[in-house]
């Protein structure tokens, strides 16, 4: 999985909603970092997320459908030419369920609308959702900014007994290799080929013979795979049980 950070608002892959808005023009639509609508007047709408009203209630928020590992904040001030409008601090709040909300540290911010300034999440925050909290700001509540994150690795695991009755190995002949298989069926598929371990979990042999078995994986798909006891020789065994755990990074 690569290491590099996932700027959310730049990517479109962090949902973003605002506190409010001065207008429709002036949403975070057009909030990402160094975005300019090329503008000649700002009278035309706003190169930024531009609240509504100047106070310390607004806020946005950047959120994933899954918790995710955010590790930085960046913002930056309005990209309209005729304005000098930015963030100068803000706190922020992060939630892992949606509901709960925890108060997180407080930055310091632009100084100027046109640096990108970077704060590091020391540790790094894991949670569903991000929110940045303005606190002061220079001629309104106004800013680009995103949050950058990096996905969380996430094991997808399918486990499973499998029971041989076939009495395909009772006799001990012909003497040499052996096998059972069978067939199974994911109850959902995987996104991608999974690895599967197969075990032993009960053997019933006769005591007169040396005991030689395996149990492996092949065949193996999104859907399934086939589940396989072997022996061989003269070994002879009246009952098998097995177990599978398939699993698959995401």
């Amino acid at each position: 999985m690569s290491t590099a950070l996932i700027p959310g608002n730049a990517y479109g892959t962090l949902n973003v909603r605002s506190s409010s808005n001065w207008s429709p023009d002036c949403s975070v639509v057009y909030s990402q970092i160094n975005y300019k609508k090329g503008n000649i007047s700002s009278a035309n709408a706003s190169s930024s997320w531009h609240a509504l009203t100047a106070d310390d209630k607004q806020w946005v928020t950047l959120s994933s459908p899954v918790p995710v590992e955010f590790h930085q904040i960046q913002t930056q001030g309005r990209g309209d030419d005729d304005l000098s409008q930015w963030v100068t601090s803000y706190k922020i709040r992060y939630t892992e369920d949606g509901v709960n909300w925890v108060d997180g540290q407080t930055f310091q911010a632009n100084t100027d609308r046109h640096t990108v300034v970077t704060n590091t999440l020391c540790p790094p925050i894991v949670a569903r959702s991000i929110a940045i909290h303005p606190l002061t700001w220079q001629g309104f509540v106004t800013m680009r900014f995103d949050a950058l994150y990096r996905p969380i690795k996430h094991t997808i695991t399918k486990t499973g007994l499998v029971i041989d009755e076939t009495q395909k190995f009772n006799s001990g002949c012909p003497i040499g290799d052996k096998y059972s298989e069978h067939v199974i069926k994911f109850d959902k598929p995987f996104p991608r080929i999974p690895e599967v371990i197969c075990a032993l979990t009960q053997i019933d042999c006769a005591q007169d013979k040396n005991l030689r078995i395996r149990v492996f994986a092949k065949d193996i798909t999104k859907e399934g795979f086939t589940f396989v006891f072997m022996t061989w020789f003269d070994t002879k065994l009246y009952g098998l049980r097995g177990s599978y755990v398939a699993t698959l990074d995401q």
